[in-house]
């Protein structure tokens, strides 16, 4: 059988890149989803009342899926601050994003100063009752007294 060629059904494949962006907008929304959960829980609960399967059971996902995508609770909610801070989910770095290049281009100091403010004030609206948990669970819980120390 010399000079035939190996059959095409035998060739390996060269495995190509598997990409979808209806999946990647499918995680994006199972992420919110269990994020707006938490926010909801933690507020109602406080952080020490909120389970990871409480937030699984709100956001209609498996109590995996949450850990697949957070790990723990302590993320959940690390995550939150971070996204209250941003302003939404996606991952431009805060100095890149609009606001703070607005004050970047201004030249007037008094306007920069007050585009700077209402930026922060804007900022601390999303944080705060964020920080209003972590301080209370902060007492009983190390880790969550640590990450309000870093924020």
């Amino acid at each position: 059988m010399s000079g035939w060629s190996t059959p095409l059904s035998t060739r390996p494949r060269a495995k190509r890149p598997y990409t979808s962006r209806r999946r990647k907008e499918q995680a994006t929304e199972t992420h919110l989803h269990i994020l707006e959960a938490a926010r909801r829980l933690f507020a109602d609960r406080g952080y020490t009342g909120t389970t990871v399967e409480g937030i699984a059971r709100e956001a209609g996902v498996s109590t995996e899926t949450v850990y697949s995508i957070f790990g723990t609770k302590r993320n959940v909610l690390y995550r939150l601050v971070e996204m209250a801070v941003l302003g939404n989910e996606r991952s431009i770095p805060l100095m890149e994003r609009p606001r703070p290049q607005e004050v970047r281009r201004q030249t007037d100091q008094r306007a920069q100063v007050r585009l700077f403010a209402a930026d922060r004030r804007e900022i601390m609206g999303r944080v705060s009752p964020l920080f209003e948990i972590m301080d209370t669970a902060a007492g009983s819980e190390p880790e969550i007294a640590a990450l309000r120390a870093k924020w």
